[in-house]
C-alpha cells in the first residue's frame, strides 16, 4: 500500500540521517583525540625544554663551583638561566593546566557522545529491525 511505501521511505531517510549522525560523532571524537594529543605533546615539549634549562643551570653551577676566577660572569649566566628556568616552569604549568582542561573537556564530550551514540544506535536498530 501507499502508506507502507511512505513509511519505508521515511524509515530509509531516517536511517540514512542516523548513520550520518553516527559518522559525525566519530569524526568529532577523532578531532578531540587529536586536540588532546597536541596539548599533551606541547606539554611534553615544554617539560623537555624546562629540563634542558635546569640541566644547563646545574652545569653552570658545577662549573662555577670548580672555578674561582671570574665569578661575576658565571653568576650572571646562572642568573639568566635561573630566570629562563622560572619562565619555563610557568609556561610548563600553564600548558599542563591547558592539557588538563582539554582532557576534562574530552571526557565530558565523550560521555555526551556515548549517550548520543547509544540513542542513535537504538533508534537505528528499531528502524532496521522492524
Amino acid at each position: 500500500s501507499a502508506w507502507a511505501r511512505k513509511l519505508r521511505v521515511a524509515h530509509r531517510r531516517r536511517a540514512t540521517f542516523l548513520v550520518g549522525e553516527l559518522a559525525e560523532l566519530g569524526q568529532a571524537e577523532a578531532r578531540q583525540a587529536r586536540e588532546l594529543c597536541e596539548a599533551r605533546a606541547e606539554e611534553g615539549e615544554a617539560r623537555f625544554q624546562h629540563l634542558q634549562l635546569i640541566d644547563a643551570l646545574h652545569r653552570a653551577l658545577a662549573f662555577s663551583a670548580g672555578r674561582a676566577a671570574d665569578e661575576g660572569e658565571v653568576a650572571a649566566e646562572v642568573a639568566v638561566l635561573h630566570r629562563a628556568a622560572a619562565s619555563s616552569k610557568s609556561d610548563l604549568d600553564r600548558l599542563r593546566g591547558e592539557a588538563t582542561e582539554v582532557g576534562g573537556e574530552c571526557e565530558r564530550s565523550a560521555a555526551q557522545r556515548a549517550a548520543r551514540r547509544a540513542s542513535l544506535e537504538f533508534e537505528l536498530g528499531c528502524i532496521l529491525g522492524g
